[in-house]
């Protein structure tokens, strides 16, 4: 590896903008080729272009993503129709995707260059939305975490149903609906007390967000699986609004009778990994309180 570039959330600070400098300076006196972005602002993903107006450099070899969780999955966002692989380095809040912070990524430069890693892919969801009258609303979108259905009302309950290769499966009121990969089985899947996966699986977890019902649990779902929801009028008279998000970047409303496609991606996110730990070492080292 020689050329990199470093991937950071738009609003910089002092010590942000000095690690940035520091990473850069270190690959540079290494041999090694560098530069450096902001992710623009929310919802605007999809472009291709960065926050300063700069785009992807050509010939990558890799991306190194400064910040937490977040910026590794917006940024490959970049990386993914590149094929080019991500190195997360831990800055600020918890971050699963991370091996390495502030001041271990210099210990892990010099590994970069003489190719002393390893690559590990990640699968991806796909997910497209179709309105009531059987119209396209939008194109498949990629999502390495999660895509999530909430209420746009928070207070509010949305009635979903949900089918399995053409066949219903169940239907229930509640707060909303979260499809996670793996890589996001420890993210809102987690928090919603869904199970927790080796992130090099391929599957698709399913877990819905306070049902009101005894009988509508978490399920675990082949990744060749089709699966459809839609979003039904609880009442006559009620306004049902819902918002679907993709790895919390872009979202889109939901209407009754709308739905929304999910299956497995044909896209996956390569990630750089240099540490030896194994999954069940890193959920433990992350979650010491």
């Amino acid at each position: 590896m020689k050329k990199f570039f470093i991937i950071t959330r738009n609003h910089r600070d002092e010590t942000l903008e000095a690690l940035v400098s520091d990473i850069k300076k270190a690959i540079v006196t290494a041999g090694g080729e560098c530069s450096d972005a902001s992710l623009p602002s929310m919802g605007e993903d999809g472009s291709g272009v960065f926050a300063n107006g700069e785009r992807l450099p050509e010939d990558l070899d890799a991306i190194l993503a400064v910040g937490g969780d977040g910026t590794v999955i917006r940024s490959a966002g970049y990386a993914v129709p590149e094929r080019v692989p991500v190195l997360g380095v831990h800055f600020g809040h918890l971050g699963y995707l991370c091996d390495f912070n502030e001041e271990t990524i210099f210990e892990a430069i010099p590994r970069l260059l003489d190719e002393d890693y390893e690559t590990e892919e990640r699968m991806m969801l796909s997910g497209k939305l179709i309105a009531a009258d059987g119209s396209a609303v939008t194109g498949r979108i990629r999502a390495l975490n999660d895509i999530v259905i909430t209420a746009r009302n928070g207070l509010s309950v949305v009635r979903i149903v949900v089918s399995v290769g053409g066949e219903r499966l169940y239907a229930f009121n509640g707060d909303g609906m979260i499809f996670a990969t793996p890589t996001g089985s420890t993210a809102y899947n987690m928090a919603a007390n869904g199970p927790i996966v080796d992130p090099k699986t391929r599957l698709i977890l399913m877990t819905p967000l306070n049902p009101h019902t005894l009988s509508t649990r978490s399920i675990v779902l082949d990744p060749s699986d089709d699966i459809e929801l839609i979003l039904e009028q609880r009442a006559p008279g009620v306004k049902e609004e819902a918002i679907v998000s993709f790895d919390g970047t872009q979202s889109f409303m939901l209407h009754p009778g709308d739905k929304l496609s999910v299956r497995a991606s044909t896209k996956t996110t390569l990630l750089l990994r240099l540490t030896r730990m194994n999954f069940l070492e890193r959920i433990r080292e992350k979650m010491k309180n």
